[in-house]
Formats: structure tokens, sequence, C-alpha cells
């Protein structure tokens, strides 16, 4: 996924200087989609094989069942997490710090932690409730993240058409 937004920095970056914003828009909207596709793929195989995975790392017949349930439960949400990535990352590229960091930070320090420490309690939920912090941290995360996307591809949008309007006027002029 990673190696998806290390070419969709420097492309969303070099076009957004280049007032290209549109290729900008294009550039999110294909990498999104390829980073669902792969994270869907990861997710799929990490759902049909738990075992396995867990036994790459340990062999112990109760920590196989508990690390099933748990790698099933916290990774319900990965399909759509290539929204936080790429919006934290189009904001890395167009050089707006504060809401890259915010986005990047959402879902561990804004979000997780502070579940982590309350799922627990409410109703006794124990065990379940760390489990089911994370899903639900993804999901704050994801909200946020298209929140903050969805108002810069609108601002990229209106720039654009500012851009065209000034072209026209400045060729109507000539």
């Amino acid at each position: 996924m990673f190696g998806i937004v290390q070419g969709f920095q420097p492309i969303a970056s070099f076009n957004y200087g280049a007032k290209n914003f549109k290729r900008v828009i294009e550039t999110v909207k294909i990498s999104t989609k390829y980073l669902i596709v792969y994270s869907t793929i990861g997710f799929l195989i990490i759902q049909i094989f738990p075992n396995s995975i867990i036994r790459i790392f340990n062999n112990d017949a109760d920590l196989i069942t508990l690390g099933s349930k748990a790698i099933r439960f916290v990774t319900i949400l990965i399909p759509l997490i290539g929204v936080q990535i790429i919006a934290a990352s189009l904001f890395q590229a167009l050089g707006k710090a504060k809401p890259a960091l915010v986005i990047s930070m959402s879902r561990q320090t804004l979000f997780l932690i502070p579940l982590v420490l309350i799922m627990p309690k409410i109703n006794n939920l124990g065990l379940i409730g760390i489990f089911a912090a994370f899903p639900i941290a993804d999901f704050m995360a994801i909200i946020l993240s298209f929140i903050l996307l969805k108002k810069e591809i609108n601002l990229l949008h209106k720039t654009e058409e500012q851009l065209i309007i000034e072209n026209y006027n400045e060729k109507s002029l000539n």
C-alpha cells in the first residue's frame, strides 16, 4: 500500500505545483481505487487464513485460537484504510502539514489509545473491548480523513474552475 502511495505523492505534488488540479484529483481517485483493491485482497487473506498467519509466529494452540479471533476482528475495516493513507499523503504532497499530521496521528493517537483504555470497561467487555477499539478507531479515522479529503478535493475543483475562467478572460482580452 505504501508503495502505491510513494508513487502517488510525487505525481500529486508535481501536478499541484503545475496547477493541474484536475490531474491531482484524478490521481487521488485512481490511487484510492488501487489501495482499496489491494487492501481488500489482504483483508480476504487474513479473514480466510488467520490460523496460518498466526502459526508463522507461534504454534501454541491457545494463542492461535485467540490470535485468530483478534486478527479477524481488528482488521475488519482494512479495505477502507486506503482513504486515510491517501488523504494523509495528499496533504503531505501539497505541503499542508497540519491536516497531514492530524490524519496520520488520528487512528493511533487520537482514537485508538483512548478507545483501548475505555472500551474494556464498558459493560465489562474486557479483551473484546480492546479488539473492538481497533475497528472503531479505524472507522473514526476513515471518516475524519474522508471529510478532510472531500473538502480538499472540492477546493481543488473550485481552484481549477477559477483558473479556467482566468485563462478564458485573458484570451478574450487578447
